[in-house]
């Protein structure tokens, strides 16, 4: 929660890529599914990745899993993203795409100080070898 409103974290866990978006009305798995997807997609369209989107999450919406963080060093790192998050949109005031934005220009120590955004383009990258 974030003041009054439901707020929900989306994590790779992986290359800790996130985005928050609002949970007004997420009241099913299917729904959560379809507006995470939806957030995820016009994030990465405003971070300049829509492509990566595209060719690499879109053509696996059908295979989605929901889990738990299950790893200690994740769910850390979510819990600082969370703590930031309330701090840009609490006291700062700033937008969901601009708390999106530097959450995913933060340096973290489970990526050796580097940030989700260049470990994202990293996987990519990966991928591609």
């Amino acid at each position: 929660m974030v003041s009054r409103w439901q707020c929900i974290l989306l994590t790779n866990s992986r290359c800790l890529y996130s985005i928050v978006m609002a949970g007004k009305s997420v009241t099913n798995e299917r729904a959560f599914v379809e507006q995470g997807l939806r957030a995820l997609r016009e994030y990465m369209a405003l971070d300049g990745c829509v492509n990566l989107f595209d060719a690499h999450i879109a053509p696996h919406t059908s295979s989605i899993r929901i889990c738990k963080a299950g790893e200690r060093r994740v769910l850390g790192s979510m819990n600082d993203l969370i703590y930031q998050a309330k701090g840009y949109l609490l006291e700062v005031g700033l937008p969901l795409q601009l708390v999106n934005m530097r959450l995913n220009e933060t340096p973290l120590s489970m990526l050796k100080h580097h940030n989700p955004k260049l470990s994202l383009l990293a996987l990519e990258v990966q991928s591609e070898k």
